[in-house]
């Protein structure tokens, strides 16, 4: 089977952009755009702040009403001038500042499902729409939400305070909302048991909660519990990539999810264990790395340039190399072209860190679980994070790096080679040592060797070394002898 190195042409043309059947179209929407969307808000922020030149940014999916809302919210605010931003650099989830910026824009008005994460530079404003829906299935279907498995025999009965009365006996849950129904909390509220424990978004730009609680995955939820004492969570929203960083978050508890497009309600374990295992196993391959690449996923979100110094500087403590790229969105032929690195760390947003696919030559990993792999202080916990903001300096992940991390050098066995791998800085470690690649003493009476990993290694181990034109073997150097002698019209050895 052949493989290509390049993204077909045709491939732009036929892309498969995840259209919901479920979209409204313009005639759809009528009047109701001016709610749905929530364009009096809109031009109140841009009055307030005084703004010229203003950015509207649509996922792909409301695309179509892009126009007709730029042509309503422009005749509130004849004072400014706005452009419709589509087909973002990266994810359409967070603010695509780069391009806002191309025109000078003074600020953004984000359109549609976000990841909350706060922008580093322009002025935002998030409207995750108003899109009023019944939730009465939900309430019929709460009863269900336990952390045991579902008894087989289900007694039915006709009495509401019965089942009023069976829910205050059953234990708390963490109740956390798709953004897309963010203007539907107390709604939902209405229809949840008491017992539930509905997490607040935390949207960038907006006040914060009068409220003491805990946060995770950008929402407050209000409880003086740890989370980790919860074992139950229901997730609203539709399945995607939002609902694996649930999964992933909070893997000890038992996850409910309720669909509100289809009206179901499904408890998820089996996805998330095989989830878990193969992220485990891509920690171990980054421990075995020896070359890594740093991939920048976004150029929008707040402090992805420090994250980006944090990891360069574990990479060099853990004693591998490091290389930062920039290749705009990811696919298999862009990074089949560095054949070097042993392994990516891609830094984004918490929605667009995971490249599970099998069709990448190198494994893709997030901060995190690199952290994992190179800080001796690190445990795999139950604090799984997406967000690479949790794990800098004053995160709630934060983990600081041994002291003596740089001038130590650990050896441990790999478990998927089964080789001896290193951790820590060789050259500083070695600096007692005449010549590298020779036995050193190590502790008492213990030899390890130390040996570094260079370029000839490496190319050693290549496939391909280049052009080779002693195909048939070394040749031997030929005997020196006469040239030619005279002119090119005629030589002395030639007869005319």
């Amino acid at each position: 089977m052949a493989v290509a190195f390049c993204s077909s042409a045709e491939e732009a043309l036929h892309r498969n952009l995840g259209f919901s059947a479920k979209q409204k179209s313009n005639d759809q929407f009528g009047e109701d755009i001016n709610e749905c969307f929530e364009l009096e808000r809109c031009a109140k922020w841009i009055s307030d702040h005084s703004f010229r030149r203003i950015a509207l940014q649509f996922p792909d999916e409301q695309l179509s009403q892009s126009v007709r809302i730029a042509q309503k919210l422009g005749s509130m605010v004849p004072d400014s001038k706005l452009y419709i931003l589509g087909d973002t650099s990266f994810g359409s989830c967070c603010v695509d500042e780069v391009a806002a910026e191309h025109s000078a824009c003074e600020g953004v008005i984000h359109f549609g499902h976000s990841c909350l994460s706060p922008p580093s530079r322009l002025a935002t404003l998030f409207v995750l729409g108003m899109y009023p829906r019944e939730w009465t299935s939900l309430g019929r279907q709460a009863y269900r939400i336990r952390s045991t498995p579902e008894p087989s025999l289900i007694c039915i009965s006709q009495d509401p305070e019965n089942h009023s009365q069976r829910e205050e006996e059953r234990e708390e849950f963490l109740v956390i909302v798709d953004t897309e129904y963010c203007s539907q909390l107390d709604a939902i509220r209405a229809h949840l048991p008491s017992r539930a424990v509905i997490g607040v978004p935390l949207i960038p730009g907006n006040e914060e909660p009068a409220m003491i609680g805990q946060q995770a995955l950008k929402r407050l939820f209000p409880t003086s519990r740890l989370l980790t004492e919860f074992g139950l969570v229901l997730w609203i929203g539709k399945e995607g990539q939002a609902l694996v960083n649930v999964l992933l978050r909070f893997s000890f508890a038992s996850v409910w999810a309720y669909d509100p497009e289809h009206n179901t309600l499904q408890q998820q374990g089996l996805t998330i264990s095989r989830s878990l295992m193969r992220r485990r196993f891509l920690v171990e391959k980054a421990k075995d790395a020896r070359t890594i690449g740093i991939l920048i996923g976004t150029l929008g979100v707040q402090n992805y340039l420090q994250v980006i110094g944090h990891l360069r500087q574990l990479i060099r403590k853990a004693g591998r190399k490091s290389y930062t790229l920039a290749v705009g969105k990811l696919n298999v032929a862009k990074l089949a072209n560095f054949q070097e690195i042993d392994v990516y760390v891609y830094v984004a947003c918490p929605e667009n860190s995971f490249f599970d696919s099998k069709e990448f030559y190198r494994p893709v990993v997030t901060p995190y679980e690199l952290e994992v792999a190179l800080n001796p202080n690190r445990t795999w916990g139950a604090h799984f994070s997406t967000d690479f903001n949790d794990i800098l300096p004053g995160g709630p992940a934060y983990v600081a790096t041994p002291e003596d991390m740089e001038s130590s050098l650990n050896y441990e066995t790999s478990l998927i080679s089964g080789k001896v791998r290193t951790l820590g800085n060789e050259a500083i470690s070695n600096e007692s040592t005449e010549n590298n690649g020779v036995l050193s003493i190590k502790g008492s009476g213990t030899l390890a060797f130390s040996g570094p990993f260079g370029a000839g290694e490496m190319l050693a181990q290549r496939s391909w070394r280049g052009l080779d034109p002693d195909l048939d073997g070394p040749r031997t150097p030929s005997e020196i002898k006469a040239g030619r002698a005279g002119t090119a019209m005629k030589y002395t050895h030639e007869d005319l």
